[in-house]
This record gives structure tokens, sequence and C-alpha cells, in this order.
């Protein structure tokens, strides 16, 4: 994470949605060390695992937490930073994970929303050995629904 780190300083509480094997959890938990917490949510109970056994192979302090970006099984207004990476594109309801983000955020509180808009995705050109296999989907593709998501849940349009 290094310099894209949306923490700014120790004793700050941070929040990664999807943490999966718990990296970004570990760097959020030195960034905010020695007085805040980092935690890692992750529904999967496998990768959840090798998160905490890489924590504390690591001596991180990251702790992990069973839970859904849907549902977040945290008080309101109790974090100052949210990482969420490359989670609301395989939810069914993006909107409410991003106003669930909204609800568990302090008031100043910052996210780090990354995500794909597979809506807008493009191939061109396709290099000569694939032109032949790929052909595009017969379905039509999601409408976009990334950055809406967050506009819709009531969070201002900003240039």
């Amino acid at each position: 994470m290094g310099a894209r780190a949306p923490c700014r300083a120790p004793g700050e509480q941070a929040l990664d949605i999807g943490s999966g094997t718990g990296s970004e959890t570990q760097a959020l938990a030195a960034a905010v060390a020695p007085t805040g917490a980092a935690t890692g949510l992750e529904p999967h109970p496998g990768l959840r695992a090798v998160a905490e056994q890489r924590a504390a192979e690591a001596g991180s302090p990251a702790r992990f937490l069973d839970g859904d970006a849907l549902a977040l099984p945290l008080p309101d207004a109790g974090l100052d930073v949210v990482w969420c990476e490359r989670v609301l594109q395989h939810l069914a309801d993006p909107a409410r994970a991003v106003a669930e983000i909204a609800r568990v955020l302090r008031p100043g509180g910052r996210v780090a929303l990354l995500d794909t808009d597979w809506a807008t995705f493009v191939l061109h050109p396709a290099a000569p050995e694939i032109r032949p296999r790929w052909r595009p989907s017969p379905r039509p593709p999601p409408p976009p629904r990334t950055p809406d998501a967050a506009w819709r849940a009531g969070w201002p349009k900003r240039a």
C-alpha cells in the first residue's frame, strides 16, 4: 500500500473490506500503529484463516472478522478509514455497500474505493493471436454502476 495509504496518523481506526489474505489490512495496521487498529472483513473462512496466520507470522496487530460488505458488523461513525478494493464488482447491490461504508465512517473519514466498471471495458487492439478466438459476450454489458453507487448513496459529486 505504501504511499497510497489513506491513513494519516497513528491512532486511527481502519477497515479493509474484502481483505482476502490480509496484505492490505497489515499495511493499514502498520500505518495506524501503535495506538490505532486495522480490521479486515472477509466472508470466506479459508481466506480469513490465511490472513490470520500471515498476520500472526508477521507480528502484525491486524485482526480479521467474518462479515459482508452489504451489512458491515460495525457501529455507526466509528472508523477513520475504509479501504475497499475490487469488491463492488462482485456485489448484486454495490450501492448498499457504499451506503454501509458511509454509515461506519466518522465525519471527515476517508475511503479508498478501487474497483472496475466492466461496462466500460475495451480490448483494442486485440493481439493478432487472440483476435480469432475472442468473441464479445452475446449479453449486453451490465450498466455502469461503480461511480454511481456512491452518488446514489448520497455522497456529493466532486470535480
